[in-house]
């Protein structure tokens, strides 16, 4: 890794251990940003700090409709799904997918997050073009990993169907087995 690559993840706390890469190689892309909206409790948009990681987002969506679609660039943000996680649905197109826990989960999430700052570590590409990320906040004042806090407090549970968490699979099957 060259000097300006470690200078700049030196800063960051919560995920200073992982290199950024492409995701397009499946390695993780590590962004610091702020949550500009909440659009569920599993799904955000969030605007990366720095613009030479955001530019890696570009350039992995580049020819790829479904990808480009969710990375903006007036607001310079990408539209994450967060990793191993799926609350209820609030917003869903078919009405009669939604339900008050889905609304109750996204509002808990709107609450704590909006305009706040977030680490993200993304590893992979959905199947509708948003990031795969895991997405870590301040809450009373600890870095918390999001993901897990909604399994702990009953919002979600931890979803493995598509393959475990690379990086959180021991913590949110702990969680899980605290929540029941």
């Amino acid at each position: 890794m060259n000097k300006s690559l470690v200078s700049l993840f030196a800063s960051v706390t919560l995920f200073a251990a992982f290199p950024a890469y492409s995701l397009s190689e499946r390695e993780p892309v590590i962004a610091e940003g702020t949550v500009i909206r909440v659009i569920d409790g599993d799904t955000y948009d969030i605007r990366i700090d720095n613009p030479s990681i955001y530019e890696q987002f570009i350039d992995d969506a580049r020819g790829d409709s479904r990808r480009e679609r969710y990375v903006r660039q007036r607001s310079q943000s990408i539209r994450v799904r967060l990793a191993s996680i799926d609350t209820a649905e609030s917003v869903h197109a078919n009405a009669s997918r939604n339900s008050a826990r889905g609304k109750q989960s996204s509002s808990v999430v709107s609450s704590m997050l909006s305009n706040q700052p977030v680490s993200v570590k993304c590893y992979d590409w959905g199947r509708y073009g948003r990031s795969i990320c895991n997405v870590e906040f301040s809450y009373q004042g600890q870095p918390t990993d999001l993901g897990e806090w909604l399994i702990k407090n009953g919002h979600s549970e931890y979803v493995s169907k598509w393959g475990r968490n690379p990086y959180k699979d021991r913590e949110y099957r702990e969680a899980q087995r605290q929540a029941r």
